[in-house]
């Protein structure tokens, strides 16, 4: 697997070899790394092939990547068709300067030491595939790497935790990306997506080189144009992302990893070979998503395998010794289940999984499409998409039509509105999952409040559908996503890829007319036209693919460990009393005693990670 580490000492001392191997030996990754130290400068990677020094420039490059137009780069640069990646981006460097990260395509992250300069140029991919996470004191040391746990190993890194994550934390997902660039250890920061980072004489910089276009709308000729063009670069998307001759693709009854699966197996050439990994109801012959992912296999030479909650236990014990280890808290039992599926993978010898994640959030609109045709009078598509969208999601009619329609016209009324009634103190603490799990002190010294008003201000520009969808697409959630997964995927020896989360399938998406996105309150339009004839019928037209199966590795995860999470709860009382609500968490713990429920199970989940992650600190 890839990771790369590095470290400058700016108050001129040397640089040991020891400290840059200690950094490599964090990630816990059998390896055989590079190396490079020269002076107060060390860098490293988790492969040796992905650190290099060029000595016609005196410049040396760590990356990790995974780079889509080698071939376009390899002529615009003028470089052998077998050059490695470490050497394009060296030349594209050398061509472009720091704007060579405008002209990269796929996943990445590097650092280059320019020695003539004395520069240390950064930069991650435009969504933030690969991570990168630093470390900066101004007068003594700059250090980077792929994971927080590298930048711990050295002594000169603070392990003081950043108590503002840890409040987003309790109270649930949707705050996971309160922040672009915060991690739970105050001293450590993420370089965010679409950025780059220099650093010389001292002097740190950021930069953003790309963004999202959301005033940028395609209109095609036909509607089989914007279906071919989509499946063109859907296609291209998931060829890039197959580059191994066996891959793994996660295989649930819906119709984003459907849509991956079959085009992918559409497109073998005959040497490639897929498998498929899906959880699916421990009560089988009940389980709604088993028969769409059985009529996706029907016919195919395809090695599936097929994981229950009570077979995931075998995995637990990877799975929690993986989350104990992990610097960033994973806060959703249900990751139990991806886990199970990526280590399954692992032992089949798969070194890469494509998966879903975020095709709902690529391929669909959203409502406020509804402004769009309210500015534009089309009073009977406002009409029909009001209703198709109330019908579907069990809303009511006016409420959808004055929230998403009428105050966006008025810019002014809808800030007001989205301002003074959304949640405004920790009173209204319990609109969130563990809203009432958190101790009202702890939330007020660490600002709270203030933190949630600068997440939710952000909805205050989404008076339209594109803009909306360009914000979420652009969310910070998103990036966290992509970094725990490719955190848990290189945990089991496996790198899980996105087709979804393309940079010009995203763009592509985004500028889509309203109408390719949805129609009568159905997501996905243009995938689901796009994929006629490839998926079977009855997946490629449903709605909903079955029940969440969250709940069922929840349970089965809690009950193999409810002996030892109890443990931790009730022997840190101290931590708990300081950052929850003692009284909420032991009734949670007593109603899951007498009645499970999901959302216990996932407060309870989150306030035992906490704890545990607290105590060993």
């Amino acid at each position: 697997m890839s990771g790369i580490c590095g470290i400058i000492q700016l108050d001129g001392r040397p640089v040991d070899s020891d400290t840059i191997s200690a950094m490599i030996d964090a990630f816990e990754t059998e390896c055989t790394p590079g190396i490079w130290v020269k002076s107060t400068v060390g860098l490293g990677s988790l492969k040796h092939s992905s650190c290099h020094y060029d000595s016609s420039t005196d410049t040396s490059i760590v990356l990790d990547a995974r780079l889509d137009n080698k071939a376009s780069l390899q002529q615009a640069l003028n470089l052998e068709a077998d050059s490695s990646d470490a050497r394009i981006v060296i030349a594209a460097y050398e061509k472009w300067g720091e704007d060579c990260p405008e002209h990269l395509l796929g996943d990445f992250s590097f650092a280059i030491w320019d020695e003539r300069q004395r520069l240390l140029f950064c930069a991650r991919d435009h969504l933030g595939a690969r991570s990168f996470v630093y470390a900066y004191v101004s007068n003594s040391f700059f250090a980077f790497a792929s994971d927080v746990a590298a930048l711990l190993s050295l002594n000169c890194v603070s392990k003081a935790v950043n108590q503002g994550r840890i409040a987003d934390f309790i109270i649930g997902e949707q705050f996971q990306g309160t922040s672009r660039d915060e991690t739970f250890f105050k001293d450590c920061l993420r370089l965010p997506a679409a950025n780059t980072l220099s650093l010389k004489a001292k002097n740190l910089s950021l930069r953003t080189y790309w963004a999202l276009d959301a005033s940028r709308e395609l209109r095609s000729a036909s509607e089989q144009d914007y279906h071919e063009e989509f499946l063109n670069i859907f296609s291209k998307a998931i060829d890039r992302r197959r580059t191994e001759p066996e891959v793994g693709v996660t295989l649930s009854g819906g119709l984003d990893s459907g849509a991956i699966f079959s085009l992918a197996y559409a497109r073998l050439s005959g040497r490639e070979k897929i498998q498929t990994f899906s959880a699916i109801d421990k009560k089988t012959a009940d389980c709604l998503e088993l028969p769409s992912v059985n009529v996706m296999l029907e016919g195919k030479a395809v090695k599936s395998t097929k994981i229950t909650a009570d077979e995931v236990q075998e995995y637990f014990d990877d799975y929690w010794n993986f989350t104990k280890k992990s610097n960033d808290l994973f806060d959703t039992v249900n990751s139990s289940m991806l886990f199970s599926l990526f280590r399954s993978a692992g032992r089949r010898n798969l070194h890469t999984v494509l998966g879903g994640i975020d095709g709902d959030l690529v391929t669909s609109g959203n409502p406020y499409a509804l402004a769009d045709y309210a500015r534009s009078l089309q009073l009977r598509e406002l009409f029909l998409e009001t209703k198709g969208y109330a019908d579907n999601y069990g809303l009511a009619f006016w409420k959808m039509l004055t929230q998403f329609a009428i105050l966006p016209l008025n810019p002014y009324l809808f800030r007001f509105v989205a301002k003074h009634f959304s949640s405004d103190s920790l009173g209204d603490r319990n609109r969130y999952s563990g809203g009432l799990a958190i101790n009202n002190g702890f939330a007020s010294s660490v600002g709270f409040s203030e933190r949630r008003r600068r997440l939710e201000s952000k909805n205050l520009d989404n008076r339209n559908c594109r803009t909306a969808h360009a914000n979420a697409l652009n969310s910070e959630i998103t990036q966290m996503v992509l970094e725990r997964y490719n955190r848990m995927g290189r945990s089991t020896g496996v790198e899980f890829l996105q087709p979804f989360l393309d940079k010009e399938l995203v763009e592509y998406c985004l500028a889509l007319p309203n109408e390719q996105k949805f129609h009568r309150g159905v997501e996905k339009r243009i995938l689901r036209n796009a994929m006629k004839g490839i998926l079977p019928e009855s997946v490629r037209t449903q709605v909903s693919h079955g029940s969440s199966l969250v709940p069922q590795f929840q349970e089965v995860l809690y009950l193999n460990f409810a002996a030892e999470i109890e443990e931790v709860i009730n022997g840190n009382s101290a931590i708990v009393n300081h950052y929850f609500d003692s009284n909420w968490v032991n009734s949670a713990i007593k109603r899951l005693q007498l009645k499970p429920n999901e959302d216990d199970y996932g407060v309870i989940w989150r306030v035992f990670v906490l704890v545990r992650f607290l105590a060993s600190q």
